[in-house]
């Protein structure tokens, strides 16, 4: 299972980086597509943690959650200079034989996600 918490928008993320304290796992720079590449819309700064198998993903999500909520007025701060939408995606890989998991979002989780101004996605991918 792979947590992401991406910020995707018009900004420079060196700054972004700087400013909340968070050394991003990815970043890319928008930029104009040229032959042979592909064009990038947004700038993009994603945060990510990966866990071996999906068990628990409450309490993943909620820890995950619980280290970004000290960002949130760090990130209300930037808002009000640049362009900046909040994403915090939950992917998981399934082996087609195995169990199914549920994925719970508690009170707390939904709570952390409106301070956070971010948005929830789950993508699923078989194997």
């Amino acid at each position: 299972m792979r947590l992401s918490f991406t910020l995707l928008g018009d900004f420079d993320p060196d700054f972004v980086t700087n400013h909340l304290g968070l050394t991003p796992t990815d970043v890319a720079v928008r930029r104009e597509g040229r032959p042979g590449s592909h064009k990038i819309a947004k700038d993009i700064w994603t945060l990510s943690r990966i866990y071996p198998d999906y068990l628990g993903t409450d309490k993943r999500i909620e820890g995950f959650l619980d280290e970004l909520i000290g960002i949130s007025e760090k990130l209300d701060g930037l808002r009000k200079f640049r362009e900046v939408e909040g994403v915090l995606s939950c992917v998981l890989w399934l082996d087609v034989e195995g169990p199914s998991p549920g994925i719970y979002l508690s009170e707390m989780a939904i709570a952390h996600l409106k301070e956070l101004k971010v948005s929830f996605n789950v993508s699923l991918y078989f194997v």
